[in-house]
């Protein structure tokens, strides 16, 4: 054997091999076991890496707000020599709120709340019809009527779609009475005593239109239940709603 060729059996060659790590050599359990979590360490972050802009914003607006002000921000300071102590609450007693208002944050149309959202909608809704009302109504020809009135037909359809589906989540989630009378069926609906209460209910049904109905119980619906009467789903939550529903429409399906 040349002396210029290398043992095999060598120990300068055999060192040289105890560094090889790959799986199909290791032998020894602590081995095994650091290299599995590495790689998992390792499929962990890119999966951290892969994650939707949306998702990582989020998260990060989240960790934000969840972060304490530092002591040493200028505007903290000048709260301490108001005499302002930290955990403590504001006022001259100290038995004001001790935390600042949580900030939600509107990710999507439909995110202003159950009640805020209609109750907006509804106003909205009554000061056209009165601004409407107000103005002379110009003429349809015949044509225009044929579908106006075969919009309207389709509008109850699924206006009494959506008042089954409303009355079954609702009561599904222990709500005993609807949000607004129209909301659920009104063969289901207890009957009212009261004269006077059925009378200011009538006359809150003739300003809202059969559509202004669907759109208001459609924004309710999506709102509170992450749910489609079109898709005639029930979304996981917002998010799944957002990415797998096409519209908050018909003409959107």
């Amino acid at each position: 054997m040349s002396s210029e060729e290398e043992d095999y059996m060598s120990e300068a060659l055999l060192k040289t091999c105890e560094a090889d790590i790959r799986p199909g050599l290791i032998h020894n359990r602590s081995e095994k076991r650091s290299l599995e979590v590495s790689k998992k360490r390792q499929l962990e972050e890119e999966a951290r890496r892969k994650k939707p802009l949306r998702v990582v914003e989020n998260e990060n607006r989240a960790e934000g707000l969840d972060t304490p002000i530092a002591p040493n921000n200028k505007g903290f300071e000048m709260l301490k020599k108001m005499g302002f102590n930290p955990g403590s609450g504001l006022g001259a007693k100290g038995q004001g709120r001790a935390e600042p208002v949580k900030i939600e944050v509107k990710n999507n149309k439909e995110g202003l709340g159950r009640k805020e959202a209609l109750r907006e909608l509804i106003e909205k809704k009554r000061k056209k019809w009165k601004e409407a009302k107000n103005n002379t109504p110009s003429l349809l020809d015949y044509r225009a009527g044929l579908v106006a009135k075969e919009k309207e037909r389709k509008a109850c359809a699924d206006l009494g779609k959506s008042q089954s589906s409303c009355y079954n989540l609702d009561t599904k989630n222990g709500i005993t009475e609807p949000e607004e009378e129209w909301f659920w069926p009104k063969k289901l609906l207890k009957k009212e005593d009261s004269e006077e209460e059925d009378d200011e209910k009538e006359e809150e049904k003739e300003e809202l239109s059969t559509q202004d109905k669907l759109e208001l119980l459609t924004v309710y619906l999506r709102t509170n239940y992450n749910y489609c009467i079109w898709c005639g789903v029930e979304y996981e939550n917002a998010d799944d709603m957002e990415n797998s529903c096409p519209g908050s429409t018909k003409d959107d399906h």
